[in-house]
């Protein structure tokens, strides 16, 4: 069966290459592709040409292939409706819906034995729909030539398939149902004999149906007359030791004849010459009542009844992870959370169980559900090897990498370490070839496995050109230089040189010439340090101070726009880490000198530390975001415009007013004493109040220093020192 799929698969997926292959060379019906000058007359052909051109660009949406089916479907072409159809089962072999309407197109265009193989294709690919089994079935119950063992094969293949699944309740109704159309009663009840020992979701419908069956059937129908004799004959022995283990009844008139004899005079006895009273008679025993055919059924049922009451329990059992699936059946749409831990504890519950058969039952019914998720596909196959089933093993494997997880390269890598554990070295190394050569060419998990697959098979040369030309591929990116892949890469391959082959001066090399193509990176120069600290060569102590002088040291200073000869470098080494990320490196400098060096190595330390972040990072942040707070709150209290303008015109306006009305009053009245013109007022005098007294004068300001603090007294520089005690110098 095992194999049966696996060929069904490959002729499926053609090469193993999924509808790619067939999207790349589709879109006239005989496999060239369509011209897009070309206008066709029919709209309907138009459509299908542009539904074919919206897939070849998105060949994973699955909305896109249903509208190309559509478009395929009113054309009604059938060489494009094959095409089409190839195309779509071959990436998405699990939608038995559409089996059938490929199925479907063949008959409608007159073409039997073609319906008839894309059902065996599809029964094939997709082995655990019920649903698709019936459709078969059911079609070729529809053609003229139809015999019913023909039919009947279906079914039983089908039962062999899907039988056992908690859910194929549908499956079996249609077979009995065939089977009673066809008059065969021997026939159902043998169905319903077997239904009775799996544990079904209809389990007690098929009980019920399988007691009015026996009722139902005469006692030839169920057995041979000899079975029917011997069991009868079983029933009456067992009935008559029934009967002689019971406790006799007593005969009529016993009862009151013991208890004269007790209330008898005990002295009394028989007198001379008469004879003695005869004895009191034995109790007769029960006879054993006569075997019916009733009761002959009865006891053929006795085994069956008892599978019933295991399964029914197993049922019972089941139940509540049954009752939590809500999708059992294939779809694009991602299962919920709650959907996919069931059916890890479900899996969990029937591992325990240590039933094989049904163990892999179950995990097939997962991976219907589950078919696009590559973590399932894994504990499969690693169940199967645990298993010893090998075979199963690698045909699980085939499916996820060929068809259902192919786009995923975890499920690649997975693979590539199973084939090692298998022996096959080349086939784990194809696997990693086709990851970084066409799946996932810089993903460094994939880089990472494959140097070190090359590592055991004692390939350093090929495990450190894994490594290399990749970090070559990321030094011609100028994107790369600052975000890209080549500092984490850099970290890897100088662990890896290190750890797999003792090399720590290649390692500190390839570390040094990332730190010069990416020198902002903080966790590049933490690598480095740590780098050093792990391998403990003789000069780490030195090594280790520079890499941290020179990832704390002061910004380098930028090169002024109006130079003609300047360049996008900045001028220096300086370092273009933040200021809070050198402060840090900078203590850590410290920390590493008192854990490694000398007493004076940790004095230099200090000192460098207390000249270049004399105000911590912190506390001038903090001063620089407070001045601008107050610079904001002194905006906002700021008078408006207009009433400074008239404010300031006011005492000029009054002086002019107070002149005018003298020379009125000394008109009107000569002789008269003028008062003297007023002064101006004050600058912010208003209607007549006065202005408030001027501030003092300020302190000469300090320079400011990283933008914080800039009018400390003159005296504070003296007080910086003070800041070191709160910093562990």
């Amino acid at each position: 069966m095992e194999a049966e799929h696996e060929a069904a698969y490959q002729q499926v997926d053609g090469n193993s290459t999924g509808g790619a292959a067939f999207v790349a060379s589709a879109g006239d019906g005989t496999g060239a592709a369509a011209d897009p000058s070309a206008a066709p007359a029919n709209p309907l052909l138009e459509k299908y040409h542009e539904s074919w051109k919206e897939v070849q660009g998105a060949s994973h949406d699955f909305t896109l292939w249903t509208n190309l089916i559509q478009a395929a479907e009113r054309l009604d072409d059938v060489a494009k409706l094959r095409e089409v159809y190839d195309s779509f089962l071959a990436s998405w072999p699990l939608c038995y819906g559409y089996w059938k309407k490929y199925a479907d197109a063949e008959h409608r265009h007159a073409n039997t034995e073609g319906a008839v193989s894309v059902y065996e294709r599809g029964v094939a690919a997709t082995p655990r729909s019920a649903d698709l089994w019936v459709h078969y079935a059911n079609y070729q119950k529809s053609l003229p030539e139809a015999s019913p063992d023909a039919v009947r094969s279906i079914y039983e293949r089908a039962a062999a398939a899907v039988g056992t699944d908690f859910l194929s309740h549908a499956m079996w109704d249609k077979y009995i149902a065939f089977e009673e159309e066809q008059g065969l009663k021997p026939n159902v009840l043998a169905l319903y004999c077997r239904l009775l020992s799996i544990p079904l979701r209809d389990l007690e419908k098929y009980l019920q149906g399988f007691k009015a069956t026996v009722q139902a059937s005469a006692l030839g129908e169920l057995m041979s007359e000899e079975a029917a004799a011997a069991l009868r004959a079983q029933l009456q022995q067992e009935r008559a030791a029934a009967a002689a283990a019971a406790p006799a009844k007593p005969a009529a008139g016993s009862a009151g004849a013991d208890a004269m004899a007790v209330d008898a005079d005990p002295a009394a006895e028989t007198a001379p010459g008469e004879d003695a009273p005869p004895a009191a008679e034995a109790p007769a025993a029960p006879a054993p009542a006569e075997v019916t055919d009733d009761d002959v059924k009865e006891g053929w049922m006795k085994p069956y009844l008892q599978q019933y009451e295991s399964s029914k329990e197993e049922v019972e059992r089941r139940k509540p992870f049954e009752d939590a699936i809500k999708r059992s059946y294939f779809h694009v749409k991602p299962l919920d959370a709650a959907q996919l831990t069931n059916w890890l504890k479900y899996l969990d519950f029937m591992e325990a169980k240590g039933d094989n058969d049904s163990t892999i039952t179950l995990y097939e019914r997962c991976l219907v559900a589950c078919a696009s998720y590559a973590e399932y596909w894994e504990r499969y196959v690693r169940w199967l090897e645990k298993q010893q089933l090998h075979e199963y093993a690698n045909y699980a494997l085939q499916r996820a990498t060929s068809v259902f997880c192919k786009p995923r390269a975890d499920i690649h890598l997975f693979a590539a370490r199973y084939h090692e554990r298998q022996g096959n070295v080349e086939g784990a190394r194809g696997r990693y070839k086709y990851v970084l050569g066409e799946l996932s060419p810089r993903l460094l998990s994939a880089v990472t496995e494959a140097a070190n697959f090359e590592r055991r098979q004692g390939n350093r040369e090929a495990a450190c050109a894994l490594y290399e030309s990749l970090l070559d591929e990321e030094k011609s990116r100028e994107e790369g230089l600052s975000k890209g892949l080549m500092p984490f890469l850099a970290m890897q391959y100088a662990t890896f040189l290190r750890l797999a082959y003792k090399d720590h001066t290649k390692g500190r090399e390839v570390l040094k010439g990332a730190l010069a193509l990416t020198p902002g990176i903080k966790a590049l120069w933490e690598a480095a340090v740590h780098y050093e600290e792990s391998g403990a060569a003789p000069d780490m102590l030195q090594y280790v101070m520079e890499l941290y002088n020179k990832a704390s040291a002061p910004p380098a200073e930028p090169v002024p726009a109006s130079d003609p000869t300047s360049s996008t470098q900045p001028k220096g080494p300086g370092s273009p880490l933040s200021d809070k990320d050198r402060e840090e490196l900078s203590r850590r400098a410290i920390e590493f000198a008192d854990m490694h060096g000398r007493a004076a190595d940790v004095l230099a330390a200090e000192q460098r530390h207390a000249e270049q972040f004399l105000v911590p990072h912190a506390v001038a942040a903090e001063g620089r975001k407070r001045h601008a707070d107050a610079a904001a709150a002194a905006a906002a209290a700021a008078p408006p415009a207009a009433k400074v303008a008239r404010t300031d015109a006011g005492p000029a306006a009054a002086a002019a007013g107070a002149t005018a009305l003298g020379a009125v009053a000394a008109a009107a009245h000569p002789g008269a004493p003028v008062p003297p013109a007023a002064a101006p007022a004050a600058a912010g005098a208003y209607y007549g109040h006065p202005a408030p007294p001027a501030p003092p004068a300020a302190p000469a300001a300090y320079p400011p220093y990283y933008g914080g603090y800039p009018h400390y007294p003159a005296t504070y520089p003296g007080q910086y020192p003070a800041y070191g005690h709160g910093y562990g110098y």
